[in-house]
């Protein structure tokens, strides 16, 4: 953690609860444990406190051993398999978002996992792709970090040039000090093609009593104004640099959506965020 180092100073919170003192694999389990349950709490600043307890041995544990294919937001807990269950075709229909509209629990089930596995929605992963995936949670999670730190400094989501540029500094240090952190690089046609998917997902009405599709449903349509006004300014995307009010806006809209609809906060955090990041 090196990069964050000199960004962060004496401002580091430190956290109440301690860690039992297990051994082997108790002791890893426990520490997979707390990292999941940090990540329901506040996503962005999990790996964070996941540092303050174990420290930086545990990096590589930042990482799935198991990903996806042809799906997104599989979860593995009980309550995920009864939903899947239920919505077996919403999640056929809609397979690169329909776990986000799942409800999530840090309680792992062995037969919803397995039953993944088996069926092919789920495979473990190479030895590389763990490493990059722990990479890129590292360094997310510092450069997120920082950018929440700076907001709160400047009371303001729309950073004034000096903090944009310590942003701009800080990641140019993350991405050489994890490759895995470059490699991620946002792409805007394919974050458009995800938007288009969670729209048709989020106003499915199957969805219609469903929290995190009405979060969604509010979000597009604030993000549908801005996008609008970015086009009449002749500059494509919320997150180009003519538009940082427009990012700042859309910052402003999530908290205040995340306040009422708390379910809504993983999928913003995990795809949503990163337009406007």
């Amino acid at each position: 953690m090196q990069a964050l180092g000199q960004w962060l100073g004496p401002s580091r919170p430190s956290l109440e609860f301690k860690t039992k003192s297990l051994k082997g694999d108790v002791f890893i389990n426990q520490a997979v444990a707390d990292l999941r349950m940090l990540q329901k709490e506040d996503y962005d600043t999990a790996t964070m406190k996941f540092f303050d307890l174990y420290g930086e041995t545990f990096f590589p544990y930042l990482a799935r051993k198991t990903t996806t294919v042809g799906f997104d937001a599989l979860g593995t807990s009980p309550e995920f398999g009864e939903w899947e269950r239920e919505n077996s075709s919403f999640l056929e229909q809609h397979p690169s978002v329909a776990g986000y509209f799942a409800p999530t629990s840090n309680t792992f089930d062995y037969l919803v996992y397995t039953r993944q596995l088996s069926t092919g929605k789920r495979r473990r992963q190479t030895n590389k792709e763990a490493f990059d995936e722990a990479q890129y949670f590292s360094g997310n999670a510092q450069y997120q970090y920082k950018r929440k730190q700076l907001e709160q400094e400047y009371k303001t989501k729309d950073l004034p040039a000096e903090g944009k540029n310590i942003l701009k500094q800080l990641k140019a240090d993350l991405e050489k000090q994890y490759p895995g952190y470059k490699a991620k690089k946002f792409i805007l046609e394919d974050f458009e093609a995800k938007v288009e998917d969670l729209t048709k997902a989020a106003f499915d009405p199957n969805m219609d009593n469903n929290r995190v599709a009405e979060a969604t449903r509010i979000y597009l349509e604030l993000r549908n104004k801005r996008v609008a006004t970015a086009a009449s300014r002749g500059k494509s995307g919320l997150g180009a640099k003519g538009n940082s009010d427009l990012a700042g806006e859309m910052l402003e809209v999530a908290e205040n959506i995340i306040a009422d609809y708390p379910e809504f906060k993983v999928l913003f955090e995990r795809v949503l965020l990163r337009e406007i990041d």
